[in-house]
């Protein structure tokens, strides 16, 4: 099926697989209750040569976070996670990881979490999709290996699509089960909806509907983007863009993500830096 996420714009990223030295300590479970809500905005990150557009980028816009793709299913990029991590570090911004999972080769997929855990990343995001379809035993084996390697689950996260009901294959409820940071749907003009659909009736309204369901939906986190295709050639203007900012400013969420730095052009930043900000206060 089409993939609206993080593997179709720019195609997976390769970069060499190796065993890593721990340079950290891995995100311990040390917190009790429910996880601690993020809040602000993340930069999403797919190549690492971008990395010093992004933090330019979050800088422009407010922003917190810079997610970038440290893995791609069983393969680490060791070199390029630990460069951009210092990167991102040095410029004052919270390190996320993010990897594509099929669910397919679970015990390799886990170690790229818990590898780019140990190097330091504050948070381990999943993108699973309709690769992952049906592989529930898959998701579960991986959660399971990243819980008893000591990763914190209020420190794990997912993404996937909005509307849940038309992929009820994929794996979200186990992925519920450990990924207990937030669950980060990707609100995307790819579907050729409008904005209060894709964000409002779906991110939002699914979400509300499958927390009653299933009871143990973690915190939503909506993720934006700036394009019409899978291959981002075809930009919104400006004007495109706010009406997606808009329909999410309504709900007013405490942290959201921006995919990604490379197509996110730059007239849309000033519209960025708005989104989330409290109103000016009358003199």
């Amino acid at each position: 099926m089409p993939s609206h996420g993080r593997a179709g714009p720019g195609g997976p990223q390769v970069g060499p697989p190796g065993e890593l030295e721990t340079t950290g300590d891995l995100l311990a479970v040390t917190e009790s209750g429910p996880p601690p809500p993020l809040n602000g905005k993340g930069v999403w990150l797919l190549y690492s040569r971008n990395v010093d557009l992004a933090i330019e980028m979050a800088l422009a816009i407010g922003g917190t976070h810079i997610l970038y793709k440290t893995g791609d299913r069983g393969m680490f990029f060791v070199e390029a996670a630990r460069r951009v991590y210092d990167r991102v570090r040095q410029a004052g911004l919270i390190p996320f990881a993010w990897t594509f999972i099929y669910c397919d080769d679970p015990l390799a997929e886990a170690e790229v979490a818990i590898k780019s855990a140990r190097m330091g990343y504050e948070g381990i995001v999943f993108d699973i999709e309709g690769q992952a379809g049906g592989k529930g035993v898959g998701a579960a084996t991986l959660g399971q290996r990243v819980l008893q390697a000591g990763l914190n689950p209020a420190r794990l996260y997912y993404t996937s699509f909005p509307n849940i009901w038309q992929h009820l294959d994929i794996p979200y409820r186990e992925m519920n089960r450990f990924c207990r940071g937030g669950f980060m749907p990707q609100c995307y003009p790819t579907f050729r909806r409008l904005p209060r659909t894709v964000i409002g009736k779906w991110a939002y309204g699914e979400h509300a509907r499958w927390s009653e369901e299933w009871g143990d939906m973690p915190p939503l986190y909506p993720i934006l983007a700036a394009y019409k295709d899978e291959h981002a050639t075809q930009r919104l203007s400006a004007q495109e863009f706010l009406e997606w900012a808009q329909a999410l400013a309504a709900h007013d969420p405490p942290f959201f993500g921006i995919y990604r730095a490379g197509t996110t052009d730059r007239e849309l930043w000033p519209i960025l830096a708005a989104l989330g900000e409290p109103p000016p206060v009358p003199i």
